[in-house]
């Protein structure tokens, strides 16, 4: 089921996100579809440069959970807390994906060991994929 959510330059605007630098970032996530709940995440922001370049920025968040439904339309705020590296361009789709899973896996280490923020912490951003 959707674990990700690719979030429009607007609504990074609005939510603070646009002035960061292109790379992943660590973090954390709520869902309104899930009050009470916060969970770990990866975030990118940027062009996308493995597929060709995104002509616009976007913040791609994935949630590290495993859903059992989509959240299309969802209301999700986000709190970014870290930055695990910059933004890069790979030569092969299983090159992209053995990093994205090792992104997930130094994100997981890390979050393991912090308490999730409070619900009243985040930024608020409309899920619009």
């Amino acid at each position: 089921m959707k674990k990700k959510a690719n979030i429009s330059e607007e609504a990074m605007l609005a939510s603070g996100a646009r002035d960061l630098p292109n790379g992943v970032y660590l973090g954390w996530a709520t869902l309104d579809l899930a009050p009470g709940h916060v969970y770990k995440m990866v975030a990118n922001i940027g062009i996308v440069p493995t597929f060709g370049d995104v002509p616009r920025r976007l913040l791609e968040a994935h949630l590290m959970h495993p859903f059992q439904e989509m959240f299309y339309g969802a209301h999700m705020r986000l709190r970014l807390i870290g930055f695990l590296r910059p933004e890069m361009k790979f030569s092969s789709f299983p090159e992209l994906v053995k990093n994205i899973h090792n992104d997930v896996q130094v994100a997981d280490v890390v979050l393991r060991r912090l308490d999730p923020p409070g619900e009243n912490s985040f930024a608020s951003i409309s899920v619009s994929s």
